[in-house]
């Protein structure tokens, strides 16, 4: 299996305005982040509206991202649903067409017991070769899968190969690579828990913020994690920070990166219902973070 490492842009699935994907904006910013330079993108997480596509549109999102990423940076695909054999069925297609790996989350919905949590992680580790991330978010899926838990898993599952921590308590990254088996490798999945992560030993980031930001973020990940230069990477984080924590704490993920990507002169594109657009006063902050960053 593809080592999996490094800065990946959870990417946001633009709309037309009469409420289709625009696939080749799909496949347009996917080119930008590439030539950016990251490690790899996420199409068909939170950040990419995934519970509001269909299956066919699903499935289309990928395609289009590996299209523009196949062969060029690494491509994971979100597989998450609320079944398993869902999750499977999205999981087998990013197999099929050539993903290095897929994301997926516990159940969102039906509140699953831990031992649910492991059964279905496991019926989705058999069902393909390629590695999961294993995503553990209690304010997206409404569980917290606890430390235990989470070893017990990757003990068991073998293509269950990372973790991306979103539980937003940073001790949480030190003691699953402490007490972890030796195979562990953590994703950090808080925005402004980036820097400390990576000092931590977390060698890779699946963020909202390097849709906007991707070169600074993977100088940031250069510095902390392949340079060790600690002050370096400090400095970075410094004037990466605000819109981290603006994306973290807004409650507006998916609108403030598709306005500033909008504003950036890429493509956010339309949203879905029922979400809708920033407040004035939103946008006046977020563009003065954007002037912070050089962007605009």
């Amino acid at each position: 299996m593809k080592e999996l490492r490094g800065v990946y842009a959870v990417t946001i699935t633009p709309f037309t305005e009469d409420n289709k994907v625009d696939y080749e904006g799909v496949k347009s910013n996917a080119d930008w982040y590439v030539e950016s330079g990251v490690h790899g993108v996420l199409p068909g997480g939170s950040t990419g509206e995934y519970v509001s596509l269909s299956d066919e549109e699903r499935f289309k999102v990928a395609e289009a991202t590996m299209e523009a990423a196949k062969g060029k940076i690494s491509v994971i695909i979100g597989a998450t649903a609320e079944t398993a054999d869902k999750t499977i069925e999205f999981a087998q297609h990013a197999e099929k067409i050539g993903a290095d790996g897929v994301m997926v989350l516990p159940p969102y919905y039906c509140n699953p017991t831990p031992l649910e949590v492991y059964a279905h992680f496991k019926r989705v580790g058999e069902a393909i070769n390629i590695p999961i991330v294993l995503y553990n978010n209690p304010w997206t899926s409404g569980i917290d899968i606890c430390l235990k838990d989470v070893i017990k898993i990757l003990e068991d599952v073998p293509n269950v190969q990372i973790v991306k921590e979103s539980s937003g308590q940073i001790q949480r990254t030190r003691d699953l690579l402490m007490q972890g088996p030796e195979k562990t490798k953590l994703f950090c999945g808080w925005e402004d828990l980036a820097f400390e992560a990576f000092v931590l030993g977390a060698t890779g980031w699946i963020s909202p913020a390097a849709d906007v930001v991707p070169k600074i973020s993977v100088s940031l990940f250069n510095a902390v994690v392949d340079e060790k230069d600690f002050e370096k990477g400090r400095e970075i984080y410094n004037k990466i920070l605000p819109l981290c924590q603006y994306l973290e704490d807004c409650g507006k993920l998916v609108q403030a990166v598709k306005w500033s990507l909008d504003k950036i002169g890429k493509i956010g594109g339309h949203l879905r219902s029922p979400r809708l657009p920033l407040t004035s006063e939103e946008e006046n902050k977020l563009e003065a973070i954007l002037k912070g960053l050089d962007l605009l």
